[in-house]
């Protein structure tokens, strides 16, 4: 290929040619009376796509783009080019598409695969005029393709043109799809990402695209029956042999969703319509028509599509199990009771599909299997599918029910995540269709949000995921967004006893129905509320300030220590956060110390952060070492600091314990020289150390001042400073502290309705135990996986650093990884650290020990993808 030697190909190397002294690019060798073709080609450095990460989406558009590149310029080549023969036709050929079903290997194919082979090759025979032909490599596999590391974004070679030909060029694609979209967690994602970065190269046409999965499809049957011919000639074929668990994989995603519905979304995606139009024609038409029984109905019940989390169902004993099989407890019939009638007698196809959004509602999908026309007029109620089970009996749930023979529809269950995002992008959901809008996601949709929040909000305001999730409810330990998927929530330590916790709830709307004021008039809740906070806490600490939010009550604490001691400088820890007041930037360095930031203030002290498993002191007496430097750094001060902030766990540092007796040995040198103990329990505050309500009690040393928020309100604005009569009366100066909204009704309503719950419950309790469990769980799992480094942290807060082997460097981009995947999969996890790959364990204090289950799962899946 040394016409392809020097094109820029978009960064995708190939192997050079080393030429022979006259020039040539290949010699002519003769050995035992036969003459060979001698090459010899440079060698490509870097890691094979098979020995990397899973890929990322970036990774698998910019390899479309090397591969549309690379395209482009085969294009411009005859066939001689190659400088070897095209054709005959070989075995990975698959421009010989339509003689496959003559291949004896045939009949070691399934009858499915038969018939799918047999539709795939008229699909394509019928349209193959309308392709383009040329020269391609052929084979894009995750063993020909490189990178420059492990964690590299960018492919950055492609070797072995061996298996060249003439064909169509989407082949090309096809090929490479098979190969390189199966270890992606969402490998439909990973398809349409490829896709996307190839058509942004070389544009493909309808077509191609509806082409497309007919051949990935043919390529992976190609690879099957390949593997069958040398299995049957007792040949030892490890590079065919190496790709078959991938390849049954790869098949039973394409033939679940199947290449119709494929097509159709790799067509919205790189040739897009207007779907407000298509929703505008059809509701003008059904507004005309009408349409009855659209499943609204809570007493309907169906088979969850989610994989990840059971669902109880009306008259089963036990929820549907994780992953895809359901064992029934006794003698019932399950009905989904569709019944279709069709009104207007067409001959054009309706296509059905439910979606369970676990919340007892059922969304019913109409589409036409034409695209122009319109909707027929159908009749539903909920009769027709019918399912009988005998006691411990197991179903193994499929994607499409039914072969459209009821009315031309058919009924989708058991959806995985993949699965279910390429339905939606494809059939109406019929609430928007009939004008009544999505009963969970509002008036807007995701693209629409977006844009809103850029136009009219500040910009320096971010989301959480490279694709952003609308949340529109939440249940306790989980989160709903606008397609009703629930997603468990490992990471919010705001909503302590629960999203949408029934008794907060509850608390606070009796009390705005009945008043809400400022403390300049007297009311119960107030004082009876900061009774029973000051019971939680040490005897010293009498005086409570109710403010509106942590950064308040850091900004408070601030003025109280000040103006007690008479001093203006502070002390902190290195990447320590207290609040985004201007006054705690100051004294945040994770804040100035990172971007945007001006550095450490001249009145802020800054201690070492005592990192003993990554910083400069490790193991055992690395605290002593840690402690030495921050008393040599306190002797360094222009003056003694007011105060010394401490977060009572490190949460933006990695989540940390203070380890050994650092924390000991700072404060009391401090506190010996007037200093004030600033104690911030914003994060950690109300039991969820497990061992104590409050960690500082985790420490041998007693706080002068309490800062309090987050959790103290399950999510609503309220926050508290607490500290001795001392300083309290110190504060009284002349100058009236009074806010607002500071200590209303409402706001001690519901922060009495947190301790109530956290009592009722015995969350305290529950956070020691479950964590302890899933502590030692985790700890489990880092000794098997490489990448997966210190466990730590205590009750329910908890950190896992992610680190990328022996030398203990951050692996920040695995840690996304992770975290993405987990998304992908129904759980929302972040990630936290000065290297940002840490990932942060906070989840509401009334997680079941079912849902630390299925994390775990979850979470070791991950773990074995992107950890080795």
């Amino acid at each position: 290929m040394t016409a392809l030697e020097d094109q820029p190909l978009g960064g995708l190397k190939l192997p050079r040619h080393r030429r022979s002294r006259d020039g040539q690019a290949s010699v002519t060798l003769r050995l035992d009376g036969e003459n060979w073709q001698l090459r010899l080609l440079s060698y490509l450095d870097g890691t094979l796509w098979a020995e990397g990460l899973p890929p990322s989406e970036a990774q698998l558009y910019a390899t479309g783009e090397g591969l549309g590149h690379l395209d482009l310029a085969l294009a411009e080549l005859e066939p001689s080019a190659l400088g070897w023969p095209v054709g005959p036709f070989h075995d990975w050929d698959l421009t010989a598409y339509r003689t496959l079903a003559e291949r004896p290997e045939i009949g070691g194919l399934q009858h499915e695969m038969r018939e799918q082979m047999a539709a795939c090759i008229d699909f394509v025979r019928a349209r193959e005029h309308e392709l383009s032909i040329q020269l391609i490599h052929n084979d894009a596999n995750d063993y020909n393709l490189f990178l420059d590391s492990p964690t590299s974004e960018h492919p950055s070679g492609l070797i072995d043109f061996g298996d060249a030909c003439h064909a169509f060029t989407v082949i090309e694609l096809a090929v490479a799809a098979v190969y390189l979209t199966d270890r992606s967690p969402d490998r439909l994602e990973a398809l349409k990402q490829l896709t996307l970065g190839y058509h942004s190269i070389r544009p493909l046409s309808r077509v191609e695209l509806e082409c497309l999965p007919r051949l990935i499809l043919l390529r992976i049957l190609l690879s099957r029956m390949n593997y069958l011919k040398a299995a049957a000639a007792g040949q030892d074929a490890p590079y065919i042999a190496i790709s078959q668990v991938q390849i049954l994989r790869q098949w039973r995603l394409f033939t679940t969703l199947g290449p119709e519905l494929i097509a159709e979304e790799l067509i919205a995606l790189c040739h897009p319509v207007s779907m407000l139009a298509l929703l505008n024609e059809r509701r003008e038409w059904l507004a005309k028509r009408g349409v009855l029984d659209v499943l609204g109905d809570d007493r309907y019940t169906a088979l969850s599509p989610s994989r990840t989390f059971g669902v109880p169902m009306a008259g089963v004993e036990g929820q549907i199990a994780t992953g895809e099989t359901f064992i029934a407890q006794r003698d019932l019939v399950l009905r989904n009771n569709v019944r279709v009638t069709r009104v207007d007698q067409r001959d054009d196809r309706l296509l059905i599909g439910l979606q369970d959004h676990h919340l007892g509602r059922l969304s019913l999908i109409l589409r036409s299997a034409d695209p122009s026309a319109p909707l027929p007029r159908a009749e539903l109620s909920m009769e027709g599918f019918s399912l009988s089970l005998a006691a411990g009996q197991a179903i193994t749930l499929t994607c499409l029910w039914g072969e459209g023979d009821i009315g031309g529809l058919r009924m989708c269950t058991s959806l995985d995540a993949e699965e279910w995002q390429a339905v939606a992008a494809v059939y109406l959901d019929p609430d928007l269709a009939l004008g009544r809008g999505n009963v969970y996601g509002g008036r807007n949709g995701i693209a629409t949000l977006l844009h809103a929040r850029r136009q009219l909000l500040s910009p320096t305001l971010s989301h959480a995921y490279q694709h952003p999730l609308k949340i529109v409810r939440g249940d306790m330990a989980y989160l709903i967004a606008e397609d009703g998927r629930r997603y468990l929530d490992m990471v919010n330590n705001v909503c302590h006893v629960g999203h949408a916790n029934p008794r907060v709830v509850a608390a606070g709307s009796r009390q705005m129905a009945e008043l809400n004021t400022n403390t300049r008039y007297l009311h119960d809740t107030i004082v009876t509320y900061s009774e029973r906070l000051l019971a939680t806490l040490p005897g010293h600490l009498e005086v409570v300030f109710l403010v509106n939010s942590g950064s308040e009550a850091n900004d408070l604490a601030m003025r109280l220590a000040r103006n007690y001691t008479g001093r203006h400088d502070l002390a902190v820890l290195e990447h320590a956060y207290h609040g985004h007041l201007s006054s705690l930037i100051d004294i945040s360095p994770y804040k100035h110390d990172g971007p945007g930031g001006q550095g450490t203030p001249e009145h802020v002290v800054k201690l070492p952060f005592p990192d003993t498993y990554r910083g400069r002191h490790r193991g055992e007496g690395a605290d002593e070492l840690y402690l030495a430097e921050a008393l040599e750094t306190l002797s360094q001060a222009r003056e003694q600091p007011a105060a010394f902030y401490v977060e009572s766990f490190a949460g933006v540092g990695g989540q940390w314990i203070w380890p050994g007796t650092y924390l000991e040995g700072v404060t009391r040198h401090l506190q010996a020289r007037g200093t004030l103990y600033i104690a911030d329990e914003v994060q950690v505050g109300f039991g969820r150390a497990g061992s104590s309500f409050w960690a500082f009690d985790q420490y041998d040393v007693t706080p002068d001042i309490v800062t309090l928020g987050k959790p103290i309100g399950n999510g609503h604005p309220i926050a508290a400073v607490v500290t001795t009569r001392a300083v309290a009366e110190a504060f009284r100066t002349g100058m009236e502290y009074f806010n607002t909204f500071s200590g209303n009704p409402v706001s001690c309503a519901i922060a009495l309705a947190v301790l109530d719950e956290i009592e009722s419950r015995d969350l305290q309790h529950h956070a020691r135990t479950l964590g302890d469990s899933l502590k030692g769980r985790l700890e489990a799992l880092a000794e098997r996986f490489p990448r997966v480094g210190q466990v730590r942290g205590r009750g329910l807060f908890l950190g896992v650093e992610i680190i990328e082997g022996p030398s203990l460097a951050p692996d920040t981009t695995t840690a996304k990884r992770i975290c993405h995947y987990l998304r992908l999969n129904g759980v929302l996890l972040s990630t936290d650290g000065p290297d940002d790959n840490v990932l942060k364990i906070k989840p509401p204090m009334v997680i079941q020990s079912k849902d630390i289950e299925a994390f775990l799962t979850l979470l070791e899946a991950s773990f074995s993808l992107y950890c080795h």
